[in-house]
């Protein structure tokens, strides 16, 4: 078998407007909270999303940060080589102390993480299939990070009482 690696960009900055749009967007991510009540196989355990309305861009918090989402997201397609972006889906989740969500990938060319709140101790684990080696992406509240679908990611069990909102997305 012959095996080519290539090379794949990882995009991180911040979201100019997240100092703005912060508090309404979780008060609006608040009044949508659904209780994952899913038993994961792999034990993902996430104590809110929205998972099930992904293809929905019509919820009230979704609506609050679209056009903002939009220039960053043109942005990231430009950068990347690409002449626009179309987001196929959009979620939020929620993690309170010790959820986690294991080991996974997503669908289409590029997915991504907003971090509305965070502290510094539950970062994004990636797995580089072609070094076997993992590594954090050294993110803060406010930052967007784009990376290829392909990639194996996690986020790790979380270990402070501080909870951890992200919105998630498939482009």
């Amino acid at each position: 078998m012959k095996v080519t690696t290539i090379s794949a960009k990882i995009l991180q900055f911040k979201f100019t407007f997240h100092k703005k749009v912060k508090k309404e967007l979780l008060e609006k991510i608040n009044e949508a909270k659904v209780l994952d009540t899913n038993r994961h196989e792999d034990n993902t355990l996430i104590s809110y999303c929205d998972w099930e309305e992904r293809k929905d861009l019509d919820r009230p918090w979704f609506q609050l940060i679209k056009i903002p989402m939009s220039i960053h997201f043109s942005y990231a397609a430009k950068e990347l080589g690409f002449h626009g972006h179309v987001i196929r889906d959009i979620w939020f989740q929620q993690y309170n102390k010790l959820d986690c969500h294991n080991w996974h990938i997503h669908s289409n060319n590029y997915t991504g993480v907003y971090y509305v709140e965070n502290d510094s101790t539950c970062k994004t684990e990636l797995y580089d299939s072609f070094t076997k080696k993992k590594f954090f992406i050294n993110s803060k509240e406010g930052d967007l990070v784009f990376f290829p679908s392909f990639i194996v990611h996690r986020s790790p069990p979380k270990k402070t009482n501080k909870k951890k909102t992200i919105i998630s997305w498939n482009v």
